[in-house]
């Protein structure tokens, strides 16, 4: 497929398929009613969910812009070297052992010469000039990873100089030299990352949510912690609250388990696969900038959000299940709180109610990791319930349901339930979190 094609593929969404709904199925009020169109809202009636509003008044015939000459293949040393930050509305890093094995497998085939370069996927992004960094729409997992391996890759040239290990000088020196270019491509902001060190003293402490605007990549909020002490150089000996969430570690500690015993030669060649070996596709999307008279897009990034992993969902999924972890309908009922408020809104209500919950699951799953969504989901289909939502709709006879629609029934239900509530979405929020905070507490 070639750059143009790829660039229409994205914008124009597919034929939307008929589907048979009843006009009671969900109480939201017609498209007329969303915001800047005529109201025809009758007596009684419920407002839509204002994020629900959001997507209906987004134009139906394309999902983003992008500038012609834009979309361009990179490496993974130009797109870190932008510096990009993963939204809130992002879910927690959540990749596991099958899709790290499957990253390591492909780079290290380039690595060995079997495979000429590879090809990551399609990166999105909306570049924020307020921050100078590019905001991720789609492609945190993988970038994650990517700068995981490095760091792993990093941290075990340090430890073959500075440890036991036998090295020559030669291979010394060129163990010094990836030590350095690697630190300076994962945070390569050098004056704002040497300001932050002369600050520091040994046994560097990251807290919960604290910004280090020098990395590579800004996080979400949770994984910010553990990610950080992930990629900090070894000499700082960073960590972070053993409570965390550790799916960046845990990843971490998989690559550099895997490098342990692996020759000098393989480990120079996987640092440049790593680098200059694997190709992403670089979407720089664009924001409609109110008055420009355009009408190709939205200015909601998380309503791009939403209507990209719907159409990936449908028609773009990878073919090989070690290059995806699908997103739960956990992921998309916090969107659908948080989406609904401005963004500084949206993080203290994310820090108060949504939060908590998450704590809560993840440590009935057995610690930060594992089954924490499916535990979530046990728990919001458990208050739906209570909420006289038990999907004893088309949802409940369907048992293709979760595969054709975004977020499975219980997304379906939690979206009915909102608009049925006739409270305002921050008051049904902190219903839900009083009900979990009780049911895992049982």
């Amino acid at each position: 497929m070639s750059l143009a094609e790829a660039r229409d593929a994205l914008l124009m969404p597919p034929p939307k398929k008929p589907e048979a709904t009843s006009s009671s199925a969900c109480p939201y009020l017609p498209p007329s009613s969303v915001p800047g169109a005529p109201s025809t809202m009758a007596p009684g009636s419920r407002p839509m969910p204002a994020f629900l509003a959001k997507i209906m008044a987004a134009n139906q015939n394309s999902i983003c812009g992008a500038a012609m000459g834009t979309v361009s293949k990179l490496t993974v040393k130009s797109v870190l070297l932008s510096k990009l930050t993963i939204p809130l509305f992002q879910r927690r890093y959540c990749w596991g052992e099958p899709q790290w094995q499957t990253l390591l497998t492909d780079t290290a085939a380039v690595a060995a010469g079997r495979k000429m370069s590879h090809d990551l996927g399609r990166l999105t992004v909306c570049f924020d000039e307020a921050s100078g960094r590019n905001l991720v729409i789609d492609g945190q997992q993988r970038n994650t990873t990517l700068a995981l391996l490095l760091s792993a890759i990093r941290d075990e040239a340090y430890r073959r100089v500075e440890g036991e290990e036998e090295v020559d000088e030669d291979q010394a020196v060129r163990y010094r030299k990836m030590d350095r270019a690697i630190t300076n491509i994962l945070c390569p902001d050098k004056p704002g990352y040497e300001a932050w060190l002369s600050e520091q003293k040994a046994d560097v402490f990251i807290g919960a949510g604290e910004v280090l605007p020098f990395v590579a990549i800004l996080p979400t909020y949770c994984d910010r912690s553990s990610f950080f002490a992930a990629i900090l150089h070894p000499s700082l000996r960073a960590s972070c609250d053993p409570a965390e969430w550790s799916r960046t570690s845990d990843a971490k500690a998989f690559f550099s388990s895997y490098l342990r015993d692996k020759s000098h030669q393989h480990v120079t060649s996987l640092a440049s696969a790593a680098l200059g070996g694997l190709n992403w596709l670089f979407f720089p999307i664009t924001a409609r900038q109110k008055g420009d008279g355009t009408d190709n897009n939205t200015d909601d990034l998380q309503v791009i959000f939403e209507r990209l992993a719907l159409r990936d969902a449908m028609f773009c999924r990878p073919t090989r299940a070690g290059e995806f972890a699908g997103m739960g309908a956990a992921d998309f009922v916090r969107n659908l709180f948080l989406g609904s408020f401005e963004e500084d809104r949206a993080v203290e209500l994310y820090k108060e109610l949504w939060l908590p919950m998450e704590a809560a699951a993840a440590r009935q799953a057995g610690g930060a990791g594992g089954g924490m969504a499916e535990v979530l989901e046990t728990m919001l289909d458990a208050y739906l319930k209570g909420k006289g939502r038990g999907g004893e709709g088309r949802e409940g006879k369907d048992p293709h349901f979760s595969e054709r629609f975004l977020g499975g029934p219980i997304y379906s239900r939690f979206k009915e339930h909102l608009a049925g509530a006739g409270e305002r979405e921050d008051v049904v929020l902190r219903d839900l979190n009083a009900f979990a905070l009780s049911h895992f507490g049982k």
